[in-house]
């Protein structure tokens, strides 16, 4: 379907007919089309001519004009209607949208800091940073016993979806719920927000070009896009590591609002980082209050207090971010291992190693630092990571400014070359427009 015919798209459509359909509901971060191909809803002369073919009766794929063409339109608009679903949006406002059938996560791949720390990693290899949700707490003493349930389907509430507004606006990221009566129902979380890789203005896009290698700033669009079209290869996308780390310190500046509001994002990992030209954003948080006790987490990116299940506070946040500080400046932690065994419901056991107080330890032969900085990014990075939430820095402020303060003394060295791969690469048509390159998920 792909080989050799350009692919048509439509941005924020579904361009469903028959057994198939091509959607572009996003763009990939350097710009270019991201063209999917989904299964669709049959089309109701489809589905009338298999129940003919299944009667004997020859069929027909048009029926205009039969005593069937009724029953094909009242059809078609069933189909319509099903593929068609009413949302409420944050604030109260509805849209009637489509969800794709496939996780988000197929569609968009990885984030940009993902790829930045493991720029080895295939597309559709699965990082070992799964939420996993758990009750690590005993029921109170004299807790009512909980009602028998019901059967039910089973799925999972942290898997995102795009929703697609019919009428061509931005694009809703949805989870399932259980609805009133049991059954799962879709629910909008956020708009889509587009990671770009101009985000990092220093970086530049490397292209291998016929007899030579050619490099532009990644927010040269006009550029890029002319010379694409003639690129051996992917290309990489090249960012310092002192440009990474001044989008770390913006990152933790920016949760000082949510932090102010007496909220604990809970669940800070390079998989809900996103790299946007308006600022680094976190999403998909766990929705928690400073006090309480956190119902999931993310094996290696928890806090301790998150594991043994105590109140949760911004300090949970910070350590998150010494553990983005570690992966920036290729550290290790060392120190006093603890075994730890939480009841997670029943009679299960959920088995963790905790770290008192670790330190960090920076193999200054290989690490990309200066030999005079190890000890100010040993003692920053060691201080969001002790064990008593008391212990770290007070907010993120004073987090954000030490790590800015460190990156513009050009503490860091050596750059990140990360692959130019968001699937691969094809030829798409634009409706009425003309044939230009694009990416095939």
């Amino acid at each position: 379907m792909w080989a050799n015919e350009p692919t048509t798209y439509s941005e924020f459509a579904v361009l469903a007919s028959g057994q198939g359909g091509a959607v572009s509901p996003i763009v990939a971060p350097d710009g270019l089309p991201v063209v999917t191909a989904v299964d669709g809803i049959p089309a109701a002369p489809a589905l009338l001519a298999h129940a003919a073919a299944a009667l004997g009766v020859s069929g027909t794929a048009d029926f205009t004009g039969t005593p069937l063409d009724p029953v094909a339109l009242a059809l078609a608009d069933a189909l319509r209607r099903q593929r068609i679903q009413r949302m409420r949006l944050e604030g109260g406002e509805e849209r009637d949208v489509v969800v794709l059938p496939v996780p988000l996560r197929s569609l968009a791949g990885r984030t940009l800091l993902e790829r930045i720390f493991h720029p080895e990693l295939t597309p559709g290899h699965v990082t070992p940073d799964t939420r996993v949700a758990w009750t690590p707490t005993v029921p109170a003493y004299g807790a009512a016993p909980a009602e028998p349930v019901l059967p039910v389907p089973k799925f999972d509430p942290g898997v995102a979806y795009l929703a697609l507004p019919v009428d061509g606006s931005v694009p809703i990221i949805c989870q399932m719920r259980r609805s009133a009566i049991g059954w799962p129902e879709h629910v909008a979380k956020r708009t889509f927000a587009q990671e770009r890789l101009d985000a990092i203005p220093a970086s530049e896009l490397e292209l291998a070009l016929p007899y030579r290698t050619g490099r532009i700033a990644a927010s040269d669009h006009s550029g890029y896009l002319d010379l694409v079209a003639n690129c051996a290869d992917y290309g990489v996308w090249v960012v310092s590591r002192r440009a990474v780390a001044e989008a770390l310190a913006a990152f933790a500046r920016s949760l000082a609002a949510l932090h102010k509001a007496g909220e604990v994002h809970g669940d800070l990992k390079p998989s809900n980082v996103l790299l946007t030209v308006s600022g680094p954003a976190a999403i998909d948080s766990l929705d928690l209050r400073t006090g309480e006790r956190a119902a999931a987490m993310t094996r290696g990116w928890a806090a301790p207090e998150q594991i043994l299940g105590t109140n949760v506070s911004p300090q949970t946040d910070i350590y998150a971010i010494g553990l983005h500080l570690l992966e920036l400046i290729c550290g290790v932690l060392y120190g006093e291992e603890s075994q730890v065994a939480i009841p997670v419901g029943g009679r299960a056991l959920e088995r963790h190693t905790l770290l008192r107080n670790p330190g960090v330890f920076v193999d200054a032969t290989e690490a990309p630092i200066a030999a005079s900085a190890v000890e100010p990014w040993r003692g920053l990075i060691e201080r969001c990571l002790r064990f008593e939430p008391a212990d770290r820095f007070a907010d993120v402020a004073e987090v954000a400014d030490a790590v800015a303060e460190l990156a513009s003394a050009d503490t860091l060295t050596g750059e990140y070359r990360v692959p130019l791969a968001f699937g691969r690469r094809s030829t798409v048509r634009a409706e009425g427009g003309e044939a230009g390159p694009g990416w095939l998920v």
